[in-house]
């Protein structure tokens, strides 16, 4: 007889843990001239520690597949801190992809910013979640992993007019540093939502 001692654990897989999705989300199906940069807070875990991965983020819908690319335009927050816009998300090229570095544990907390296009997906009234794509950690040009938010936005679009599908812009001035992200809070009895995100000062490289 042999007798083994320890513990067996199982592989463990990609994960969002957390994830701060806000309410609502600007969109226009057919043509979109007020597009609206959205972010979206994660945390991913179960990740190879202290390895640099390349994504890509986008929206889906509830009909679509696991590994459904999605759509949307990206906003990137690279590793310097600064924003790129891409049209044509890519594993292969510079620019079409984001990055992002993970610690000792295999964790990355961060914003993901989408930019909504005039794909269907992004009808007023539609529900979107966030789809994240991950290459392998080791400078791998393919996605491996498709992630999704558990939240979803409600696609709404500018208007003025008392429907549920429509909403207005809020204007403030803030004293934070440039390229901070402002958050606007829900805060009742059945609901302590973010209700949507702005940026001060979002200056992209195009």
């Amino acid at each position: 007889m042999v007798t083994l001692n320890g513990e067996v654990t199982g592989e463990m897989v990609p994960a969002i843990t957390a994830e701060i999705v806000p309410q609502y989300i600007q969109g226009q199906d057919g043509s979109n001239n007020n597009r609206l940069p959205y972010a979206y807070w994660l945390t991913i875990s179960n990740l190879m520690p202290n390895s640099t991965y390349r994504y890509i983020n986008q929206a889906v819908v509830a009909g679509d597949d696991a590994t459904t690319n999605g759509a949307g335009n990206i906003i990137f927050v690279n590793l310097t801190g600064d924003f790129v816009r891409s049209t044509s998300p890519s594993f292969t090229t510079d620019g079409g992809y984001g990055s992002f570095a993970t610690d000792a544990s295999g964790s990355f907390s961060g914003w993901f910013i989408t930019e909504a296009t005039a794909n269907s997906r992004f009808t007023p009234g539609n529900e979107v979640f966030m789809r994240l794509r991950l290459n392998d950690g080791n400078e791998g040009t393919t996605a491996v992993t498709y992630l999704t938010t558990t939240n979803s936005a409600t696609v709404i679009n500018f208007g003025t007019e008392n429907d549920a599908n429509q909403g207005t812009a809020i204007r403030a001035i803030s004293g934070d540093t440039p390229k901070a992200l402002l958050c606007c809070m829900i805060t009742a009895a059945t609901d302590n939502r973010l209700l949507l995100q702005a940026s001060k000062q979002l200056a992209l490289t195009l």
